[in-house]
């Protein structure tokens, strides 16, 4: 009997497992068939604000022929049950023509949908905005979206949990007079309109956010506008910018409503009133149009990071109690009282202007005697494995470059929650009067010292000290203002300085940037962007960038290239597995300027415009090796601004980003491409051991305003052939 009871049950076991597999693989094919649709219909539940505005809403008016007015909202029925239906249709499905009216699809023209009736809707996903500036302070914003959409509605129901919008296009009033717009939001947004079609001309005219009463200076604007003029026929630019962040996604909308002249009511606008900015699909490698595009997006003061856009405060209230960025230390009186009254304690001169201002620095510095540089912590000797990561030194600096302004987030080391160690002023007194005294000396009042930029040091305490001085003369003679940039020696127990045999570095030296690039099309565009920034603003033409791509599906990285103003570039094809430490391997490997500087490079940063003369500044051939430590922003983490502390820590365990001469990177051999060629991570940590080994010095700083933006990894190493 119990034979026969367990042969049912196996059975049945056995029929259960079929009818099981037979529903999963149904299920499995309804949703491949539901995202193959070229329309996906977004489900809006109605917020409680929403309801309250609708309850208001009158019944419905008609003029004497029976029609609705279409500038007023369409009564619901019963049986809707509060929820809306949108489609949005994606830009790459452009064929289709549809129209919503209350989940109602109805045909309409090809020419009505490229002029009415659409607005755009731009989207970046996997993003922390805890304020609408966050949005603004990210490095893609505005114009490398994750998505580009058409929408045929300014309202936005649920669209995911971690991301930012831009909704934007032209209104068209249906009748003259004094309209008022109201919105509502979860969890932060704000409304720009413009003086007719004019996207330069812009005013925040409503907003949902946290106000930041304390420190903000800026006019508090509501959620409901003040009464604006609009005329019948004008066309008017809008910009609707909304985040949203984290879990409770039934939450999740962004509604604008007007008030029309004679209204009572606030009502939806209509898609017979709208039209988007962009017309059409940009193709991804029609760089001209790209470009033209780009400038569009970037016209509206609405999407600048400003201190008046900035004013709200945010979640995280340690964030927004109002920040002092040292930007330039004001020195003690002692400095004028010794240096003279031309003396200027307060340093109006930043790294970018210095760098642009003529040098006497060969002249200067042929007054000093050279002498013997040996450091005891350089050892010409073979390391253990990552024996060497802690063998490399911090300079300290003056004046305080703002690095200390953080919040540390995680469980980190103390020197990665601390800033560069600072000079006392009493230090950098003394090195710079000896060092202007023996000027003095030998050129007697041809040069007046006008300002001290900055001063690093590193210390070998059995030996000596090495300083950087960059300083600011006034040439008396021809009233010039000039600059010295170049190392300086002390040795302990002495009170002369000297020049450090063979620690001179070059300013026109050629800087070859390495990059790895594997389906990052809009880290990759944003790259070239930077790229190009700082070439132009610097007027740089000693920088060469060499790519290797693996096969990116999302962007034609030579075809960006050659739309760009950068000049000097390469751009390596790899098929197959990526491979970092080969791919990086190949691309040094095609430098043929042993006397040129290698830099490894990374896609998500935002670089400071000197950077490229601090590289040249710590990267001496035969001597000294470079790793600049970035900022590693958290998740939800911005740049440092006068409202916005960043979140995240110096990554000094991290040597990803490196500068070296070609001559030297042949010495230690390059990157371990046996050892690393199918693992991701140390291969940095075990080229720092053969570096030290062959008796260089690897220099480190924490760059101001060098950091590292969180991102996905989706796709980036993908290991397939």
């Amino acid at each position: 009997m119990f034979r026969r009871i367990r042969r049912r049950f196996c059975r049945l076991y056995a029929c259960q497992w079929l009818f099981g597999m037979i529903y999963v693989l149904v299920i499995a094919l309804v949703v491949r068939h539901n995202r193959q649709q070229s329309v996906q219909f977004s489900k809006i539940l109605i917020s409680k604000d929403w309801r309250a505005t609708a309850s208001k809403a009158p019944s419905e008016r008609t003029d004497n022929d029976g029609r609705v007015k279409d500038w007023e909202r369409v009564k619901r029925t019963p049986g809707e049950n509060d929820v809306r239906y949108h489609i949005i249709e994606k830009m790459e499905d452009a064929q289709s023509d549809i129209n919503v009216i209350e989940g109602e699809i109805a045909n309409i023209d090809a020419n009505s949908r490229i002029n009415r009736g659409n607005v755009n809707v731009h989207l970046w996903r996997g993003l922390c905005c805890p304020k609408i500036n966050s949005l603004r302070q990210y490095p893609l914003f505005p114009t490398l979206p994750k998505e580009r959409l058409f929408r045929h509605t300014i309202n936005s129901g649920p669209s995911g949990t971690w991301y930012g919008q831009r909704i934007m296009g032209f209104v068209y009033p249906p009748i003259t007079g004094n309209y008022t717009f109201h919105l509502i939001a979860h969890v932060f947004a704000e409304l720009w309109l413009g003086k007719e079609q004019n996207a330069t001309d812009v005013e925040l005219i409503a907003k949902v956010a946290i106000e930041n009463n304390k420190h903000s200076s800026a006019k508090s604007v509501s959620h409901t506008s003040r009464k604006i003029y609009l005329e019948r026929e004008g066309k008017y630019f809008f910009d609707l910018l909304h985040v949203m962040n984290g879990g409770m996604m039934s939450r999740d909308h962004v509604n604008v409503t007007w008030l029309v002249p004679s209204g009572h009511a606030f009502t939806e606008i209509s898609a017979k009133f709208l039209s988007p900015l962009l017309q059409d699909d940009p193709s991804f490698f029609n760089h001209r149009e790209l470009s033209e595009r780009s400038d569009m997006l970037r016209a509206s003061p609405s999407v600048i990071d400003s201190e008046i856009n900035d004013a709200d405060a945010g979640e995280g209230d340690e964030d927004y109690e109002g920040i002092e960025i040292p930007r330039k230390q004001k020195l003690s009186k002692k400095f004028t009282s010794y240096f003279g009254e031309d003396f200027n304690i307060e340093n109006h001169y930043d790294l970018m202007t210095f760098d642009q201002l003529p040098e006497v620095s060969q002249e200067i510095l042929s007054i000093f005697p050279s002498c013997p540089y040996e450091p005891k912590y350089v050892q010409k000797r073979t390391f253990k494995r990552f024996e060497g990561i802690w063998k490399t030194h911090f300079s300290s600096v003056f004046p305080d470059d703002g690095t200390k302004e953080f919040i540390c987030i995680g469980n980190r080391l103390k020197r990665d929650c601390h800033g560069n160690s600072l000079i006392t002023a009493d230090e950098v007194l003394e090195i710079v009067r000896t060092f202007t005294k023996t000027i003095q000396e030998k050129y007697p009042k041809k040069y007046d010292l006008k300002a001290i930029v900055n001063v690093e040091k590193t210390q070998d305490i059995s030996r000596g000290s090495r300083y950087l001085l960059e300083l600011i003369f006034r040439e008396r003679a021809r009233n010039k203002i000039v600059k010295l940039s170049e190392y300086v020696y002390k040795f302990n127990n002495s009170s002369r300085l000297c020049t450090p045999a063979g620690i001179s570095w070059n300013r026109n030296v050629t800087v070859n940037v390495i990059l790895t690039v594997k389906n990052q099309g809009n880290w990759a565009q944003h790259f070239i962007n930077e790229m190009s920034r700082i070439s132009e603003e610097t007027r740089e033409d000693h920088v060469n960038i060499i790519v290797v791509d693996y096969e990116s599906k999302d962007i034609n990285i030579e075809e960006s290239l050659r739309q760009s103003s950068l000049t000097n570039y390469k751009v390596l094809k790899r098929t197959g597995a990526f491979h970092k430490t080969e791919a990086i391997q190949s691309a040094v490997s095609t430098i043929t300027d042993p006397h040129s500087i290698v830099l490894l490079f990374d896609l998500h940063l935002l670089t400071p415009s000197t950077f490229f003369s601090v590289v040249r500044k710590h990267t001496v051939e035969g001597r000294m090796a470079f790793t600049p430590v970035l900022f590693r922003l958290t998740f939800c983490g911005r740049p440092l601004t006068t409202t916005t502390q960043s979140k995240g820590y110096w990554e000094t365990f991290g040597f990803g980003i490196f500068s070296i001469f070609k001559s030297d990177w042949d010495r230690f051999g390059g990157m371990n491409v046996q050892d690393f060629r199918d693992k991701w991570g140390g291969e940095d940590w075990e080229m720092i051991d053969r570096v030290l080994a062959v008796g260089l010095e690897v220099e480190r700083l924490r760059l101001p305003g060098f950091y590292h933006f969180y991102h996905s990894k989706d796709g980036m190493w993908d290991k397939s052939s």
